[in-house]
């Protein structure tokens, strides 16, 4: 009797130390988590595997630039790149050129001046001299991005190419205007495509020049020179020769390089560079026994953006969501016109998504291209909204998971009857997304039908696993199943995860400074797949001093990490707070069993922080071995040893981090995602179907990403309170709901300025006759209000004022009652929250 006294009284306290901590974090967050600076990350000194890192010799030709070339040179030395060799060759200039560059003599590898036979004849002398394994010129009024020798390097060595471009970012009078990327797939550079001038060259298809880097290698074999006799296309002929002895193109998604636009260049005038351009063509055309073939495309409209339409079930939440959101932000950066589409907010006359409604509204937009994300978070027979959409307009679907395949599961586990039938035998039909056995079967054989028929999206494999999945489902019913699956790189906005100062962030965080931290994230740890049990067992009796743990996400079951500070978060949904948290950790642990990507292990490595995950399923493609985090088999033994060999070799760990937001920002970033997609429907003539330019430009923010770009919601989950459920029309739950569960639940209420406010809660409570729930506002008691049980199928409201402040306003509820935890359902279950509302009632 006393042992289980102590127990229930230890219990009890660890809940409310839980409480006081979770308190504490979520103010820290508030409160400081948006102001921390941003860290600079160091170059290792060597590449990942102890590899040097590759000479780059960069020719800059000049004549007369004074007024730039100090920036130029800047430019070059302000990359802190170790072993690069910059060329200058000034062509007998009679201004202050070499006043400019005698000042940084003794930082430049070589410096020519005399007169010379123009620009191509410099360039010449200049690569005669180099002795680099990579190569590239750099013009006297044009600079490099941050970063890009160590990006072009890691990217070399990274991929099996020996050509590299990336994005050009287009300056006039001061004013970033444009940023380009080639429109080109990876793969041969298309001799063809650059030979169709007007719809290729001149239509934006490739590249402004100091975006290009290649490998000696190609050089020499192109014959490892540039004609003399072009004044202004010496780049394109090049290029072209390049394409007919084979070039391997790579494009990646950081920025390389500054384009400046002036009155004083050579190009400031098309009808003289395009004249010389159609002469160049034809002669190499000519001497390389070419028939030149009409243009098959259509003409160049630039002025033709995109209608996207992007239909998911709760929009922009939780890891499918996000990762639909960031391909739409992708497609709206790049000026088409996007529109989401979802199914949550749509209820019929009978509380259910409607979705008749949902197909109309998307008819009614007209798209050029329908693309699919999750659809069962709302409802678990939205198939037919594929059926009808994908009969009308392109379609693509995105493996977020598997649930398109199956007759209702999202993962498969070691089940392989979706391959020949899943039925009412289904051994996992109550868990999410869960369907009725008795509804299985027709599920499944509905969506063979989708995916055998004429009207079939087109897949799209997130990683090299879903692509071997869906392949494996489509050979089943279709004989040309390749044809129907592409890739698809997904991405983050590298220009919100950026690496943040580490002990800024933990002191902001209420973390240790001298602890070694690991994060560790997961939107319910109920759910066994994300591998919560393998961290804390490989964790157990570690006896690692100084050692803390973040969770990130909901703490919806008891979590008891020995030999560890545990830090909850809760929930997060700002870019903000995430990034803090991951800059905060030195790794990242993510033990998923099974994960279609893992867009977590890509934020991590943006912000410099390694990741440590299983050597299996998407995790894969996320994970780079060696280079942003270790890959392991999947045992809790590996993950131990994994987890100790980083926390005793902390250079290892550092030098990982610095390489892995090199690496993520090359093929990670929004940008590669939507390259990776626009060169998709150009592989399928969608492009040329649609009229739109082979042209990829890049030209304002979107919102899809940029909070401070968004409206603001009136309301969002912390802690305490599950991912989207439902609706439920089997168990008397027409609509989504969220469940409140625990001791504790958060939310944060957004209120547009300071004042008075009613707060009306609607919910469903089918658990308890009535139960008093406590309130707290902005860590203050505020008031009780009674969650009494609701009739079938009808939500009830409960009502309270605040003294809102201006933005977010914690809402802390403490129910009174909750269900035990059982093995089926481990949460404390509460209520169910459907919506809040806000109202200002003092004006």
């Amino acid at each position: 009797m006393i042992s289980w006294l102590k127990s229930i009284i230890q219990r009890v306290e660890s809940r409310l130390r839980l409480k006081k901590q979770i308190a504490r974090q979520s103010r820290h967050i508030f409160e400081h988590g948006v102001s921390i600076a941003e860290a600079q990350l160091s170059l290792p000194r060597t590449m990942p595997g102890g590899l040097a890192w590759p000479k780059i010799s960069v020719i800059t030709p000049s004549f007369n630039q004074g007024r730039y070339i100090a920036e130029t040179i800047e430019s070059v030395l302000q990359q802190d790149y170790p072993n690069v060799e910059h060329i200058i060759i000034d062509g007998g200039s009679n201004d202050d050129t070499m006043q400019v560059v005698e000042r940084y003599r003794s930082q430049l590898s070589h410096v020519v001046s005399e007169p010379d036979r123009g620009q191509s004849d410099a360039l010449n002398k200049g690569f005669r001299l180099a002795t680099g394994d990579i190569l590239c010129w750099l013009n006297s009024d044009d600079q490099f991005a941050p970063g890009a020798l160590a990006a072009v390097a890691m990217a070399f060595a990274t991929r099996d190419v020996d050509l590299l471009s990336g994005i050009c970012e287009i300056y006039k009078d001061g004013n970033l205007i444009h940023r380009h990327m080639t429109s080109c797939a990876n793969g041969p550079l298309p001799l063809q495509d650059l030979l169709d001038l007007d719809n290729g060259w001149n239509a934006g298809q490739f590249f402004y020049q100091p975006e290009v880097f290649f490998s000696r290698a190609l050089w020499e074999r192109a014959g490892a020179h540039v004609r003399e006799d072009c004044y202004y296309s010496m780049d394109y002929e090049l290029w072209c020769r390049f394409a007919h002895v084979g070039a391997e193109l790579h494009v990646i998604g950081a920025p390389l390089a500054r384009f400046r636009m002036h009155p004083e260049q050579k190009t400031a005038d098309p009808a003289k560079f395009k004249k010389e351009l159609i002469e160049v063509r034809d002669r190499f055309a000519a001497t390389h026994s070419i028939k030149l073939q009409p243009s098959l495309r259509p003409p160049v409209r630039f002025e033709r953006a995109l209608r996207v339409a992007m239909v998911n079930d709760v929009g922009m939440q939780y890891g499918a969501g996000i990762a639909h959101g960031r391909l739409a932000a992708g497609l709206d950066m790049a000026g088409h016109d996007v529109k989401l589409f979802l199914l949550r907010f749509l209820a019929g006359s009978d509380g259910k998504p409607d979705e008749a409604d949902l197909v109309e509204n998307v008819v009614r937009f007209d798209p050029d291209v329908v693309v699919f994300g999750n659809l069962h978070a709302v409802t678990r027979d939205s198939v037919g909204v594929v059926e009808k959409l994908s009969a009308r307009f392109p379609s693509f679907w995105v493996t977020h998971d598997f649930w398109l395949f199956t007759g209702r599961c999202a993962y498969t586990g070691e089940c392989r009857r979706y391959l020949s039938g899943c039925d009412a035998s289904c051994p996992t039909a109550k868990h999410y997304p869960d369907l009725a056995p008795k509804k299985i079967s027709d599920a499944w054989k509905r969506k063979q039908s989708l995916l055998g028929g004429p009207h079939s999206p087109f897949i799209l494999a997130n990683s090299v696993w879903s692509e071997d999945r869906a392949h494996e489902s489509l050979s089943a019913i279709r004989s040309d199943a390749g044809s129907r699956i592409r890739n698809l790189q997904l991405g983050a906005p590298i220009h919100l995860f950026k690496p943040l100062k580490k002990m800024a962030a933990r002191s902001a965080l209420g973390i240790k400074t001298d602890h070694f931290v690991i994060a560790f994230s997961v939107s319910s740890l109920a759910e066994s797949r994300k591998g919560g049990h393998y961290l804390v067992e490989a964790l157990r009796d570690l006896n690692l001093p100084n050692l803390s743990v973040i969770l990130i996400g909901n703490q919806d079951v008891p979590l008891e990490i020995s030999g560890a500070e545990l830090v909850p978060l809760g929930y997060v949904t700002e870019t903000t707070t995430l990034t803090a948290a991951l800059s905060a950790a030195d790794i990242y642990v993510g033990p998923s069993t099974e994960e279609t990507f893992g867009q977590v292990f890509i934020e991590a490595a943006l912000v410099g922080t390694p990741s440590i995950g299983f050597d299996q399923t998407g995790v894969r493609d996320a994970i780079v071995e060696g280079v942003t985090g270790l890959r392991v088999s999947p045992s809790t033994q590996a993950l131990r040893e994994a987890i100790v060999r980083l926390y005793r070799d902390r250079d290892m760990c550092k030098n990982l981090g610095s390489w892995a937001r090199i690496y993520a920002l090359n093929e990670f970033s929004l940008e590669s995602a939507y390259h990776s997609l626009f060169t998709t429907w150009r592989h399928l003539g969608l492009i040329d179907q649609w009229g739109a330019p082979h042209k990829i430009g890049f030209i304002r923010p979107s919102a899809f990403v940029d909070e401070s770009l968004r409206p603001v919601t009136s309301w969002r989950a912390v802690h305490g309170v599950s991912a989207i459920e439902g609706p439920y029309p089997q168990f008397d739950l027409p609509t989504a709901f969220q469940w409140c569960h625990g001791a504790q639940s958060r939310v944060v209420v957004h209120c547009p300025e300071e004042g008075r406010y009613l707060i009306r809660l609607t919910y469903y409570s089918n658990l308890f006759e009535s139960m008093e729930v406590k309130l707290h506002a902005n860590g203050g008691y505020l008031d009780s209000i009674a969650i009494k049980r609701t009739k079938p199928g009808i939500s009830a409201h409960a009502e309270f004022q605040i003294n809102g402040l201006a933005g977010a306003n914690l809402i802390d509820v403490f129910p009174g009652q909750a269900r035990e935890p059982t093995h089926d359902e481990p949460r404390a279950l509460t209520f169910m929250l459907r919506d809040i509302k806000l109202q200002r009632i003092d004006n």
